[in-house]
């Protein structure tokens, strides 16, 4: 296995790639890793959800890199790739049915009566 280097732009590490050195992407990966990370956290607000996204954006990357038209735009496609699949993962998320939680009726007055605020918030 060739060693990659650390002073490689994007370009060659994305030619090294596509001609079959696995190396070449977990460099791209690691330099490009705790960006797209901070970006999907900055989108989704969620430390666990942006790391999905994150992996989620690298695995698209990896399947689509014979189609980027640019290599040397490598980094702003990443992060265009990362953004839609933040606005994927709202989108779903938001869509998903919140759970039913079932209460007593009687429960609830007992609670409100008790404390003015459990009211706002029971509301």
């Amino acid at each position: 296995m060739i060693a990659i280097q650390h002073d490689a732009t994007d370009e060659d590490l994305i030619r090294k790639t596509l001609a079959g050195q696995r190396g070449a992407f977990s460099a791209l990966v690691s330099r490009h890793r705790a960006h797209i990370a901070g970006l999907a956290l900055r989108a989704l607000g969620d430390a666990d959800d942006a790391q999905d996204v994150a992996q989620e954006t690298f695995l698209y990357a990896y399947l689509r890199l014979g189609d980027l038209r640019d290599p040397a735009r490598f980094g702003p496609w990443l992060r265009s790739v990362a953004l839609s699949l933040c606005a994927d993962h709202r989108r779903r998320r938001a869509t998903r049915p919140l759970p039913v939680h079932r209460c007593n009726v009687a429960t609830l007055e007992a609670a409100e009566a008790a404390d003015p605020t459990q009211r706002l918030v029971l509301r």
